[in-house]
């Protein structure tokens, strides 16, 4: 509104007795006194308003101030133009009609500034007027000075003027006395209406005031404070003497602003509304952006206004004709239709007229007994005893046109209503009431203008969203009204609706409508398709988590139905189980991602329970998606959202006997060759026997599959305490992404058997990441599936070291085994060293080794062997050993198993899931057990395990607590000895191919001389050096490998003997460097080379190792030489004096 450039035109009034404005002056005293801007302050605090564009009008009146054709409250100044030639003239006839019409001046209310004009023609003055004391001018000053003036309100215009600087000055001073004047009448006008009672006149005249000097916001602000005040318009204020002539409602504008008095509410509303329609809606707004924010304000006030009025058939005419005209705005209509950035909050304001009119044309319908069904604001106006009023006669014509008819009225009516929908639906906070009018129009449709098919789905729609929002009644109503509907559709038209009708006789059912169940079981025989059915209400699901096993393999979950449909025959119950992981899936074929629990042939009741049963299980977190009935060839759906965890059961009673199911488990081998590592699939077999399976690897990393592997198939019997094993004959098929491993025989695998394969698999070499996720599928006999995935640890629990010393012709190897977790030693049960071969051995000697030995991470177990005659390039390390854990948790479960056997068979099916989810994650204190045989819990509490808990029947979860409990303070009074049947089940075994150093001679030195307590320093000490040397070569066979190094084998080699870095403690007398020539004819004998006298005199006192010896190969063969030194670390005590005591640190 700010921007709004239409000007500001002000009356001002002017008396002209002597015919100077009109004849003489009047065109320059316009042009001179061109405003154009006003700057307004009302009171001190307030901000200076801008008043723009501001034309003055002069208007004439005559002696009784009487202004012609205008409000003498909408004159801002008042003008007297006099003139005259003498003093005589002056004081004889201007002076008294110019206090005359003061005096009529004066007496205006709201007080107006006053201005007089002497109009001087030069022409006319005489000689002597030059010399007279006081002008005329100044008279007139003195004669009308007035005290409540501030400004300097008389001015002497002159014909003509010989200074055009005094001119200017002179009309300067009149426009600013003029601004100022102007000014001082708005403050003044102002002052007055806030005094004038009833207060809402006050208003309303400030608010026309605001108006006529162009400050449009203040004004609407003025308004609308009117149209709040007013409150509700009420059969006696004035509404019923409407005439529709009167509309638009501009031309009542004069009749309210020129009465002094206040009118009746309506005609102040109206001019209230009128006037903001005016402001708000004007041509003169240039940008979009005002318009519509002008026309939301605009549309909230009609609102407003309408909704004042009360109930009566004239307020509908009234409504609906000042709705119509507010969206004849073309503008309006425009920015709706044409730019994207409306507001939300206008598009929903326009609904809500449309929504009005709406209402309101339905009421007239009903003055001319027109009836719209499904209309839900069908009501009509009542007198206060309930009768209806009198027939109403529509005066506007193009109301009239409305409801001519009563079809053209119910088109209007829809018409209406479904641009109400459009303007709502772009709001996105009136999406209920959009849902609401669509349900209007589709039942108007229905049950007024008969056109069902485009009323069917408008009003499924609807009860859709009447159900979601909680509206029972409302939501069962149009159900039925959709019923009836679609029943209509299918004796008029040939296609088939059967699903429709299934869909809503269904919802009805469950909306308890149980007159419905007998269409429902008529209507199913005449599906002649099958028919999917989605209907989460008809039945009420409780599914009990624990699965359980009915026959060996058979996995079963209870279910718990609370039905809405009785007496019916479902020929299957199908339970659907969706994975919560999202675990890769190489082949989609053999990758079992979901699972489904059934079973057939089942009587529907209203309250019912049944078991449905699968042969496949899949180890893992489950979700129950969806649970599916088959009725002939209706398909009924219902979704759902239950946890169930699969777990394999490992076995089940059943007629007083434990069977036994087959079970799958994924591991490392317990024998593990170092560097060539497989991954061991196992199956133990149940009481269920089959002669074909197959294993499917289809969870695993390609990359670490060896190529052109040799997997291992074979199979453990156990018969008359005997154990036999089996390789089996298999075939391998690539299936992109999942291999599979089908056995091709047709051997039976009974109860008690082990099926083993062999995959190798890279482990991976991070000691940071070192666990491996495989998963397998068993498929066995008649559709038997078993599923399981694991994170294998790859890791090994011990760590080896090894030290090599040769002494003569002897290796002497020194093996340390070492536990690589600080909390959990390991139990090193045998050791042994072994050639590979048994015709081509290494002699190896060693002491007694102890057997089940404890093995710290700081604190390791020694082993220590001689090997002579190396003919072996490699021999085999065997480490046979168990961590403390595996072995406190096999005691635990082993004795665990013989407390439920005895006591609780019932509860062995349990052992499984306890076994892997709690005992192995129980914690120990290891070394306690490792050092006296007790076990002892850290912290036992089992409330963190509550996730494997819920596995359990809550029926049977008491009764294994307390077991468990039982079971760990009986641990707490026991001593356990070590029991080799539990380190045989538990027991791990590690094989490091260890080579043998590649030597082709050992060279043996030694220094002989007589040893004594102390020698003297500088005392020489006699010495004998002695070199030996054994050649190491094995016999001459064309498929061993040769140990020497070298293209070819040579005769004879030259070696060189010296001392070396012995100057600071030794003085060597004698030759210190020798060169030998030895033949390498003779193998595996000690060869005598050198033997020579030399002197050594000790450099310094203390205890001083003997000098260090190198012997050198000075020939270009490749030759590996050991050196014997028999005297290495050999020390002598040097003193000063003999017999002195020294000690040496």
């Amino acid at each position: 509104m700010d921007q709004l450039s239409q000007s500001v035109t002000l009356a001002v009034g002017y008396y002209d007795p002597f015919q100077v404005f009109s004849t003489i002056l009047g065109e320059k005293f316009k042009k001179q006194t061109n405003l154009n801007s006003l700057y307004w302050k009302y009171k001190p605090a307030d901000s200076i308003r801008t008043i723009k564009n501001v034309q003055l009008r002069y208007i004439e009146d005559d002696l009784a101030n009487k202004v012609t054709n205008i409000n003498e409250e909408d004159v801002f100044m008042k003008f007297i133009f006099v003139t005259t030639t003498s003093v005589d003239e002056y004081r004889s006839k201007v002076r008294p009609i110019i206090r005359q019409w003061l005096n009529n001046v004066k007496s205006m209310n709201p007080r107006v500034t006053y201005c007089i004009i002497l109009y001087e023609n030069i022409s006319l003055r005489s000689a002597a007027d030059k010399f007279l004391k006081t002008s005329i001018l100044t008279k007139i000053r003195n004669d009308f000075a007035d005290p409540e003036m501030t400004l300097q309100n008389s001015f002497k215009i002159k014909s003509s003027y010989s200074d055009p600087d005094a001119e200017r000055e002179i009309w300067n001073g009149l426009v600013s006395m003029i601004k100022l004047g102007i000014m001082e009448s708005i403050s003044a006008k102002m002052d007055y209406f806030h005094t004038l009672r009833p207060k809402l006149l006050g208003v309303r005249k400030s608010a026309d005031l605001f108006l006529k000097i162009g400050q449009f916001v203040d004004s609407a602000e003025f308004y609308s404070r009117i149209l709040q005040s007013v409150g509700n318009i009420n059969k006696e204020d004035g509404f019923e003497r409407l005439d529709f002539q009167d509309l638009p409602l501009r031309s009542m504008i004069s009749n309210v602003q020129s009465s002094t008095y206040m009118t009746t509410k309506y005609e102040i509303k109206a001019y209230a509304y009128e006037r903001l329609s005016q402001i708000l809606m004007n041509d003169s707004v240039k940008t979009i952006g005002l318009y519509m924010r002008n026309s939301l304000k605009l549309a909230d006030f009609l609102l407003s206004f309408l909704n004042s009025i009360y109930d009566c058939n004239k307020k509908s005419e009234f409504c609906i004709l000042l709705i119509e005209d507010f969206f004849s705005d073309k503008k309006l209509r425009f920015i709706l239709d044409k730019n994207e950035e409306v507001p939300n909050q206008l598009y929903e304001v326009l609904g809500d007229l449309k929504f009005l009119e709406k209402d309101e044309l339905t009421n007239l319908g009903n003055s001319k007994n027109y009836k719209m069904k499904g209309c839900l604001s069908d009501i009509s106006f009542t007198s206060s005893s309930g009768e209806i009023m009198h027939p109403y006669k529509v005066i506007s014509i193009k109301i009239e046109k409305f409801i001519k008819t009563e079809k053209l009225f119910k088109q209007h009516v829809v018409e209406i209503t479904e641009e109400c929908i459009k303007l709502y639906s772009q709001s996105p906070y009136k999406q209920n009431t959009v849902d609401t009018l669509s349900t209007e129009v589709a039942l108007m449709l229905y049950y007024s203008m008969n056109d069902y098919e485009t009323s069917v789905e408008v009003i499924s729609n609807s009860f859709q969203f009447y159900k979601s929002s909680g509206w029972n009644s409302v939501s069962l109503a149009l159900l039925k009204v959709y019923v009836d509907n679609l029943s209509k559709l299918r004796k008029k038209t040939d296609h088939s609706i059967v699903a429709d009708l299934l869909v809503s006789y269904l919802e009805m059912i469950s909306m308890n409508q149980e007159n419905m169940l007998d269409q429902f079981r008529n209507l199913v025989s005449d599906i002649s398709e099958p028919l999917i059915i989605e209907n989460d209400n008809i039945i009420d699901i409780s599914i009990n988590p624990e699965i359980e096993c009915v026959s060996p393999d058979i996995y079963a979950i209870s279910v718990h139905f609370d039905s809405k449909l009785s007496d019916i025959k479902a020929d299957s119950i199908v339970l659907s189980l969706t994975s919560q992981d999202d675990a890769p899936c190489q082949n989609e074929d053999h990758y079992l991602s979901s699972l489904e629990f059934s079973t057939t042939d089942f009587m529907l009741k209203t309250k019912f329970s049944c078991i449905l049963k699968s042969k496949k299980i899949i180890v893992g977190e489950y979700f129950a998606t969806k649970m599916t009935i088959h009725i002939g060839k209706l398909c009924l759906v219902k979704h759902i959202f239950k946890s169930v965890k699969m777990f394999q059961i490992n076995s089940l009673i059943k007629s007083d006997r434990i069977l036994s199911n087959t079970m799958i488990d994924i591991s490392v081998p317990k024998t593990r060759y170092l560097n060539k590592d497989q991954v061991l699939l196992v199956v133990h077999v149940g009481d269920n026997p089959f002669n074909k399976f197959e294993f499917i690897l289809n969870q695993f990393d390609e990359s670490r599959l060896i190529s052109h592997a040799d997997y291992l198939l074979s199979v453990i019997q156990f018969k008359d305490n005997s154990r036999t094993r089996l390789n089996l004959e298999f075939d391998i098929e690539n299936l992109g992404g999942a291999l599979a491993f089908k056995y091709s025989g047709d051997k039976i695998m009974n109860k008690g058997d082990e099926i083993l394969l062999y995959i190798p698999y890279m482990f991976p070499p991070d000691v940071s990441n070192t666990k491996v996720l495989v998963g397998c599928n068993f498929i066995f006999g008649d559709g038997y599936s078993k599923y399981c995935s694991k994170s294998l640890e790859t890791s090994l629990s011990i760590a080896v070291s090894v030290q090599d010393i040769f002494k003569s012709s002897n290796l002497f190897s020194n093996y340390t085994i070492n536990s690589v977790m600080v909390d959990n030693p390991v139990r090193v049960q045998r050791v042994s060293l072994d050639s590979p071969k048994n015709d081509y051995q290494t002699k190896i000697d060693t002491w007694h080794s102890p057997k089940n030995v404890i093995a710290y991470i700081d604190q390791g177990s020694t082993f220590f062997y001689r090997l002579t005659n190396l003919k072996d390039e490699s021999l085999n390390l065997s480490i046979e050993y168990n961590d403390l854990h595996s072995e406190i948790v096999e005691i635990f479960k082993s004795l665990y198993y013989e407390k439920l056997e005895a006591s609780k068979p019932y509860l062995l099916r349990y052992f499984n899931v306890l076994s892997e989810e709690i005992f192995d994650k129980l914690d120990f204190k290891h070394n306690l057990y490792g050092l006296t045989g007790r076990v002892e819990l850290v912290n036992y509490d089992l409330s963190k395990f509550s996730k494997a808990f819920k596995l359990i029947n809550t029926t049977d979860l008491s009764v294994i607590i307390q077991s468990i409990a039982e079971l760990v303070h009986d641990l707490n009074s026991q001593t356990f000895k070590v029991n080799d049947e539990i380190l045989a089940d538990i027991q791990h075994r590690l094989i490091i191919s260890v080579p043998l150093p590649v030597i082709n001679i050992i060279n043996i030195v030694e220094l002989d001389f007589q040893k004594k307590l102390q020698y003297l320093v500088c005392q020489p000490i006699e010495v004998t050096l002695r070199l030996r040397v054994i050649v190491l070569q094995k016999p001459n066979n064309s498929e061993k490998k040769v140990r020497f190094q070298t293209s070819s084998t040579p005769k004879k080699i030259k070696l060189q003997l010296n001392f070396a870095e012995h100057e600071q403690l030794w003085l060597i007398a004698g030759e210190q460097n020798f060169t030998k020539e030895i033949s390498l004819d003779i193998a595996h004998k000690p060869k005598n080379v050198l033997e020579t006298e030399l002197t050594l005199i000790p450099l310094r006192i203390g205890r001083l190792e003997l000098p260090r010896i190198e012997v050198h190969n000075l020939t270009n063969f490749n030759i590996e030489m050991e050196l014997d030194y028999k005297n290495s670390s050999e020390t002598v005590l040097v003193v000063s004096e003999l017999n002195k005591v020294v000690h040496t640190f």
